[in-house]
């Protein structure tokens, strides 16, 4: 008996995709109900990725077909009678283009401007200048990937009506395989979604690359939420959210961050920097040289105050003052357009 997994079916040694047909298009499919694709891969890992790619790409050429039905310079071959997947060949000057994961897949690029739908990088770039909730340019900044990372998934260029339900529940699928700080990996420097979890897997193994943690990944459906809000209001590609109610389901009362031993704090505050060190670079090692910057001075904030590091490192020296009689570390925005705190509530 074969073993499905999201419509990955293997047989034999290798898996296939399971691509359902659309009532509305199968015509231009010889009516069929289903396609099959051979993945041609052992590995699940690796048909999960390309079985993802193959489903997007074919809900792309349904989306087109919709629109724009059966172009004069595109011929859609019906496949032979033995064969289990449907065939669409292109004639020259074509929409359709090769594709390292799968036969044909129409270029985003050439129908978005007839259709009118921008891409999903522009859209962000739209949203990013309407900033709705006035975010710093950080949070826009790692916005701007995550999302990227999302265009990269269904295809690049992809026009925006690409963020469906299913598109998202299977990216969200695919984050589970993604590496802790992928952008400061050697290796990875300029590839695509597709691309690094190919390599990892064929660097490290299916399992040895730390993947992001559950939290993280709602962190990055969270910011793909965000813009598919505001599309939701202020565009007419969408009328509802669909990242909504996909997020993973937290624990929030497990506790993943303990507090120090007393021996652990001792041996922290006897280490070299607070009782010498060989000198300003070499601060790991015993001798005479005295650190007093930033390395002396915010772990002892912290210890006896609790402040946040990020809030604590931000402080100008007039934020130490006399209030009520008493020296105290006051936690502001002011002073500086670039300091923030957590909340309103956290000055």
């Amino acid at each position: 008996m074969a073993k499905q997994r999201n419509n990955i079916v293997k047989r034999g040694s290798t898996y296939s995709i399971r691509i359902m047909v659309p009532a509305d298009v199968r015509k231009y499919f010889g009516n069929k109900r289903e396609i099959v694709k051979a993945l041609k891969t052992s590995s699940l890992v690796e048909a999960t990725v390309l079985g993802e790619k193959a489903v997007a790409d074919y809900r792309y050429v349904f989306h087109h077909l919709r629109e724009h039905g059966s172009p004069s310079n595109v011929v859609f071959a019906h496949p032979p009678i033995a064969s289990t997947e449907a065939v669409i060949t292109p004639a020259a000057d074509t929409d359709f283009k090769p594709n390292k994961y799968s036969r044909f897949i129409v270029d985003p690029a050439k129908t978005a401007g007839t259709s009118k739908v921008p891409t999903i990088m522009e859209a962000f770039e739209k949203y990013a200048a309407d900033n709705p909730h006035v975010v710093t340019d950080d949070t826009l900044r790692q916005s701007r990937y995550i999302i990227k990372l999302f265009a990269d998934f269904v295809g690049q260029n992809a026009p925006v009506t690409m963020i469906t339900r299913d598109n998202v529940r299977s990216w969200k699928q695919a984050l589970a395989h993604w590496p802790v700080r992928a952008t400061e990996v050697k290796e990875l420097k300029g590839l695509t979604f597709p691309e690094v979890l190919m390599v990892c897997r064929e660097h490290w193994g299916e399992c040895v690359r730390p993947s992001i943690t559950k939290k993280t990944v709602n962190k990055y459906l969270s910011a793909l939420g965000a813009l598919c809000t505001w599309l939701v209001a202020e565009t007419s590609h969408f009328d509802f959210n669909p990242v909504n109610n996909l997020y993973h389901k937290l624990d929030r009362m497990e506790r993943k961050v303990y507090p120090f031993w007393a021996t652990q704090i001792r041996d922290f505050f006897n280490s070299p920097i607070y009782r010498g060190c060989e000198s300003q670079e070499v601060d790991f090692k015993s001798g005479a040289v005295q650190i007093q910057d930033y390395r002396y001075w915010l772990p002892l904030i912290a210890a006896h105050t609790g402040a946040r590091l990020g809030e604590i490192a931000q402080m100008l020296t007039v934020d130490v003052k006399q209030l009520h009689g008493r020296w105290v570390f006051h936690v502001t925005r002011d002073g500086s357009p670039e300091k923030r705190t957590k909340t309103k509530g956290s000055q």
